[in-house]
């Protein structure tokens, strides 16, 4: 019998929340297994029969979309810079060119280039998603004020 109920379900248990504020929301910190030494949050799924390793701020962009995404055209950038956040209010979603000119700017010490954010917060809602959410995990969830 599985665990948790849904994917979902399982990223948000396997967070906690950080002390970094971007958009005005805090970060929601990754506490499962990391790739060593980039830091970036990964977990293993079923897809088809197989299982397979997924970082865990993509699979969280995934269901919140709805959607695979695109392996090489779409990628998910933390907006906060913080490798194991895998809120969905701190991502970008963002061709792969960008991200590295992004990140040559940022190492060169450059103003970085500022994106639209990944989910449009007059247009979204997590009510279909707060019915597989723990309780303890619902002030996550409060709505982000940007």
């Amino acid at each position: 019998m599985a665990r948790y109920r849904t994917l979902f379900e399982r990223l948000v248990a396997n967070t906690v929340e950080g002390s970094t504020l971007y958009r005005g929301c805090v970060c929601w910190l990754w506490q499962g297994k990391t790739d060593q030494p980039r830091r970036y949050g990964h977990l293993n799924v079923r897809v088809d029969g197989r299982h397979r390793t997924v970082k865990a701020h993509r699979a969280m962009a995934e269901v919140i979309l709805g959607r695979t995404l695109h392996p090489i055209l779409e990628t998910v950038q933390h907006g906060c810079d913080v490798t194991l956040c895998i809120n969905p209010w701190h991502f970008d979603l963002i061709p792969n060119a960008e991200n590295v000119r992004d990140m040559h700017a940022k190492l060169n010490g450059r103003q970085r280039q500022t994106y639209p954010p990944m989910l449009d917060p007059a247009a979204w809602s997590f009510d279909s998603l707060f019915q597989t959410m723990p309780v303890p995990r619902a002030r996550l969830f409060d709505p982000c004020p940007f």
